[in-house]
This record gives C-alpha cells, sequence and structure tokens, in this order.
C-alpha cells in the first residue's frame, strides 16, 4: 500500500507594490490568483507606492474583508518607486520565504506550492524562480521566456541578462537583507539585487514551469527606444563592472546594445524580441504534445 509523503511546506508571505497608474481590473486579478493558491500564503503585505486611485481602494478594501488577517497594508505618503516600496515591504513581512508578485500579473494557481516544495526539499536555498508567459490581450496565447535551469549557465547568463524572471522570484528575506536590500533605481533593481546575491553566494533553482503569465503592453517595445529607459540600464551595468561581477567586454556588449537599439525601427526590435529571444508559446506546446 502507497503511503503518502508530507511535505513540510515553510510559510510564507507575499510581497506586492501597487501605484495610482494600476488597472483595477488587473489588480483584481493580481491578487485573485494570490489568494486561490493551491498552497495559500501566510500574509500578503501590499505597498501602496503614493495615493491610490479610489478604484484601486476598493479593490484592496474588499480582498481585505474577505480574506481577513491576511492582507497588511502599507500606505506611503507619495511615489517612492520599486526598489523603496520592496525594502519596506521586506521589513513588514514575518517571514523568512516572500514571494515577490506584481500587481498587473497572474500567478499559476500551482505557483508557490512547487516553489514552497524546493525549499521544503532543499532549505539552503536563496531563490526560487521558473518561466512566464508574455502576452498582450489572450493570457493563453503569447510568448515564453526561459531562464537557464542549470547553475553554470545561470551564472554565465546572469553576466549580461537577468538571470531569473523576476516577477516569478521566492527568495529568502535574509539573503536578500544581508546584500543591502534593493538600491533606489529607477530601471533594472531586480537585476542588480540578483547579481549581487550571486555575488554573495545565494543558491538557487529555476523551475523549467510557466509561474507567472505577464502583460506587455502596447508601448513596451517603444519605451526601449527611449534614453530615458535607456540610460538607468546602462548604469546599473556599470556598476556592477565596479562590483567585478561583469567583463569590460560584457559591459561595452549589453551597453553598445542598448545604444544601438535607440537606432532601430520599432517594428525591427519587436521581431528580434518574439523571433530571437522568445518561444512562441502555442510552439512550445506543439513540440511537447510531437
Amino acid at each position: 500500500m502507497n503511503q503518502t509523503t508530507q511535505v513540510n511546506y515553510p510559510p510564507y508571505s507575499v510581497l506586492m507594490a501597487v501605484y495610482a497608474l494600476a488597472d483595477p481590473a488587473h489588480f483584481d486579478e493580481a491578487l485573485r490568483s494570490m489568494v486561490t493558491q493551491t498552497l495559500p500564503p501566510d500574509e500578503i503585505v501590499i505597498v501602496c507606492d503614493g495615493p491610490l486611485t479610489e478604484e484601486l481602494d476598493d479593490v484592496l478594501a474588499r480582498y481585505d474583508r474577505e480574506c481577513s488577517g491576511l492582507f497588511t497594508v502599507l500606505r506611503l505618503p507619495e511615489h517612492k518607486g520599486v526598489g523603496i516600496c520592496c525594502n519596506i515591504g521586506l521589513e513588514a513581512c514575518r517571514n523568512d520565504i516572500v514571494v515577490r508578485m506584481d500587481s498587473d500579473d497572474i500567478s499559476e494557481p500551482t505557483r508557490c506550492e512547487l516553489e514552497m516544495a524546493e525549499y521544503a526539499a532543499d532549505p539552503s536555498l536563496d531563490i526560487v524562480s521558473g518561466y512566464i508567459l508574455e502576452f498582450e490581450s489572450d493570457k493563453n496565447v503569447g510568448f515564453l521566456r526561459k531562464v537557464p535551469t542549470d547553475p553554470e549557465e545561470t551564472m554565465r547568463y546572469a553576466r549580461r541578462r537577468m538571470p531569473f524572471s523576476n516577477v516569478t522570484i521566492a527568495y529568502r528575506k535574509s539573503k536578500v537583507l544581508e546584500c543591502g536590500g534593493y538600491k533606489d533605481l529607477s530601471r533594472a533593481e531586480d537585476y542588480d539585487l540578483a547579481c549581487r546575491m550571486l555575488m554573495a553566494g545565494a543558491r538557487f533553482k529555476t523551475l523549467p514551469e510557466i509561474l507567472v503569465r505577464v502583460r506587455v503592453d502596447a508601448d513596451a517595445f517603444a519605451r526601449r527606444k527611449n534614453w530615458g529607459h535607456i540610460k538607468p540600464l546602462i548604469g546599473v551595468r556599470w556598476g556592477l563592472y565596479r562590483m567585478g561581477f561583469t567583463s569590460l567586454w560584457d559591459f561595452t556588449v549589453m551597453a553598445g546594445s542598448h545604444l544601438v537599439s535607440l537606432l532601430m525601427p520599432e517594428r525591427l526590435i519587436r521581431w528580434l524580441y518574439e523571433k530571437k529571444l522568445r518561444t512562441p508559446y502555442e510552439e512550445e506546446n506543439s513540440r511537447k504534445g510531437a
């Protein structure tokens, strides 16, 4: 007779920041995807990055009523940015394992159970992440973003690109704080933190599973041609070079690619992104069924 093995899942907190420009319907869907996890969270910490709209406040109030005691809501008097919000939220999380979540994405129902199973199997882990599905209108059709699952390949990959899909990350609060937490950056604060954690010897596991469905708006590719978007990315890459995480060649190649993108037509950027950097989701499914 087979006996079911009891998994000793660790308790975890969810950390999410939201600000006034968020779509209330998307915020609703993001919260719903977390409160209906197959392994429910112990708490959900929401950092309101400045005053919210009445519609967003209504969504938050409704969930707070429905899930009494689950939410901790922190309200900042003015907009501060993701890095500061995450640092404030981290301090408020009572659990050492924290699941990051954006206010307009959708977590798969089993996301947190899969991630906590990894922590239960290997308590030395500091980061667990997975794949994302990027979509524009239909959440069942889009482009799959894969990242390396082999540790050595992940370290090589990190020298030029974010080695984890940041919206899928479940990390250990104590390790994040040991590394200094988030920096107050206008872009790439997750990449900067991930690289500093890797430099500090963080142990990690990347699951070859879609854990989060991520919305990509119509202006996403146009923003890649904006100097205000690119300049801070180059700044982060320069900082990683100065810390010794990347080589001068790594910096030169990636900074050069950002600068070239300023001159490229938006349609070409989109084509390269979808054909070279992502995998069509339907194509991936057909491979599995072959």
